[in-house]
């Protein structure tokens, strides 16, 4: 008998080639106060299966992360040298997305109260009828210019 494996959860910033990259950023920040670029990239290449990754990838990693709102700007530091770096920490989104992705959807669904089930129903459908509105303004303003 075949039994099928239960499908884990396909997030955005899981997939493809920086996957791996993302989350151990991501795992790295849940656990630790708010870093710089450097210290993060120092902290990766103590890592086996990271060891040979460049400061400069990290870097691109770290803007990727801050564009799509899993990380953000938590303030600035002074470096040995006298410049200023600034630090970033994990946003609610970036660990609700580690959380998912160790989740299978069958184990959340099987876990939830009844209560839980409808709050989260409840969030999901606000989440979904805010981006419909925003995607249906934004067509509206594009329809307008042309």
């Amino acid at each position: 008998m075949n039994q099928k494996k239960a499908k884990k959860s396909e997030l955005e910033v899981f997939k493809d080639r920086e996957a791996k990259l993302n989350r151990t950023i991501i795992q790295l920040m849940a656990s630790s106060d708010p870093k710089t670029t450097w210290e993060i990239a120092k902290q990766l290449c103590a890592i086996r299966g990271l060891k040979r990754t460049r400061y400069h990838t990290v870097n691109t990693r770290i803007k990727a992360l801050t564009n799509t709102s899993y990380l953000r700007k938590a303030g600035e530091k002074e470096t040995k040298a006298g410049a200023k770096a600034t630090l970033f920490e994990i946003t609610a989104k970036a660990l609700f997305a580690l959380v998912l992705d160790s989740l299978s959807l069958d184990d959340l669904i099987n876990d939830l109260d009844e209560i839980t089930a409808t709050t989260f129903t409840s969030l999901i459908a606000a989440t979904i009828k805010r981006a419909r509105y925003i995607s249906g303004e934004a067509q509206t303003v594009t329809q307008g210019t042309f």
